[in-house]
């Protein structure tokens, strides 16, 4: 059986038909070499990286945004990997882990998405999906190319850059709001190595986006 954060599905073998809930789940495999997998992804949010943007177009777009479950079941996907809020049985949602699992199909979801996260969450990610998918050698390749980019840019900010304050706001028809980031402490560590610190990221919050009043932001 598999472990870290995944259904209780066995991985039998390297799954063939995998549907990548947000871009930057596909992103990830391609690295760990598995394009030739990909039976879709949904929830684009940026311009990929040119290094891998040829073989990103080659995976069909089930969605720009959030893809549903009934489009999700019609790419007949055999694993569905990415963010765990996104496995819900809603609209915007791919379907529960557990109704996914009674179909026959494998789910995964990262690590990362885990309360209490950390940077090191992404490294057990990558080594498990190297053993699902039987691609050891991509994963620890592209581990190490990663802790090489993480010492370079500690080393070459350490003793120079001070920490600063930031915070993630959104303004719209006259709204002010700010994604407080309370439990996204996987992001709040990765930024914090270059020295951002979230300054809501301690606030007791309903929900991850809260209005602010301006006054309020600027205290902060």
């Amino acid at each position: 059986m598999a472990t870290g954060h995944l259904s209780s599905r066995f991985f039998e073998a390297a799954p063939k038909r995998v549907v990548a809930n947000n871009q930057s789940t596909a992103e990830l495999l391609i690295r760990l070499g598995l394009t030739d997998t990909m039976a879709g992804v949904a929830a684009l949010y940026g311009e990929t990286s040119e290094d891998i943007a040829e073989e990103f177009s080659r995976i069909p777009v089930l969605a720009n945004g959030y893809v549903g479950k009934e489009v999700t079941l019609g790419a007949n996907p055999d694993l569905i990997i990415g963010r765990g809020d996104l496995f819900a049985d809603a609209e915007w949602g791919v379907g529960s882990v557990d109704e996914l699992n009674s179909l026959g199909i494998r789910t995964y979801i990262f690590n990362t998405c885990k309360r209490g996260a950390t940077v090191d969450a992404l490294f057990q990610d990558i080594e498990e999906l190297g053993k699902i998918f039987s691609v050891q050698d991509h994963a620890l390749a592209f581990a190490d190319s990663l802790h090489s980019r993480i010492n370079h840019l500690t080393d070459t900010l350490s003793g120079v850059a001070p920490q600063l304050t930031y915070a993630y706001v959104s303004y719209s028809d006259g709204d002010l709001s700010v994604y407080s980031a309370t439990s996204d402490t996987f992001q709040n560590d990765a930024l914090n190595m270059i020295n951002l610190d979230n300054a809501f990221k301690m606030q007791p919050v309903r929900s991850h986006w809260s209005s602010l009043s301006q006054p309020i932001l600027m205290f902060y």
